[in-house]
């Protein structure tokens, strides 16, 4: 197989990857994540707790991050245009908007080890700090710390055609290198090998409700009961009879009472 060939089918193989694993994220994903919203804003055995508060934190992050790394992706299949390589602020916004919420979530599970650790600590000092108060300020320092990451990405974000793309490139690497076929084959092999390993990393950020549900009998038993509630109230409202709502001063006929003697029915009127 000639050389050129060679390239040709391994970018297309790397596109393929790209719009497999994006879509399977962004869908499992989505799944995911609105699934941990909803069951942790409906339960109260889950509302105003600093787990839950972190948990949400995580899937709001999770969700932001999983829309702006698959979209292009999606789009380069779909409409055959990649807008991270037609649109330069739309490269510097996808990539910071990466890094912002990337690290968001990151931070974000991390300070819920922290709070796990607190409400589980022997002293009472100790498990004081598991509040919603250090929730919200954990969550503060997390948006500070992570905001300064993605502007600097933002900042300096650029396209090259010739080689990844929408990335961060080495200004004096890019001068140095030489364009010939063995590097565009190189170049080529490690853009395939960096779209399989960010779309096992995206993976990760799909797949926390489904993690949930495999090691945590307690959340399992709680899905278990809002799913059976959902149902009950779904099944109720359809089976309840259609109620007539009557304005006040409206005549209705009430009942036929006989009258054994004349043989004649009168009517009853009610009035509401």
């Amino acid at each position: 197989m000639p050389l050129n060939s060679t390239i040709a089918y391994l970018r297309d193989i790397t596109d393929e990857v790209r719009f497999i694993f994006g879509l399977f994220n962004l869908v499992v994903g989505l799944i995911s994540n609105l699934s941990l919203i909803i069951i942790f804003t409906n339960l109260k055995v889950f509302q105003k707790t600093p787990s839950s508060f972190y948990l949400l934190m995580e899937s709001y992050t999770n969700i932001g991050l999983l829309i702006f790394a698959s979209s292009s992706h999606i789009s380069a299949i779909i409409f055959s245009v990649d807008p991270t390589l037609v649109s330069l602020q739309w490269c510097k916004f996808r990539y910071g908007f990466n890094q912002l919420f990337g690290l968001c979530s990151l931070f974000t599970i991390c300070f819920t080890t922290i709070d796990r650790y607190f409400s589980t600590h022997h002293r009472y000092t100790i498990r004081q700090l598991s509040t919603m108060q250090y929730a919200c300020l954990f969550e503060i320092i997390t948006l500070l710390l992570s905001l300064p990451h993605g502007i600097l990405f933002y900042i300096y974000a650029s396209i090259d055609q010739s080689s990844f793309g929408c990335s961060i490139y080495n200004v004096m690497m890019r001068k140095l290198n030489i364009a010939n076929d063995d590097n565009t084959l190189k170049t080529t092999v490690a853009a395939l090998l960096t779209a399989l390993g960010y779309s096992l990393l995206y993976t990760n950020f799909s797949i926390n409700f489904y993690l949930f549900l495999i090691v945590s009998v307690r959340f399992r038993c709680q899905v278990k009961h809002f799913i059976r509630k959902v149902l009950h109230d779904f099944c109720h409202v359809l089976r309840s009879p259609r109620h007539i709502n009557l304005q006040n001063n409206q005549v209705v006929p009430h009942a036929l009472v006989g009258n054994t003697l004349t043989g004649e029915f009168a009517k009853e009127n009610t009035f509401q």
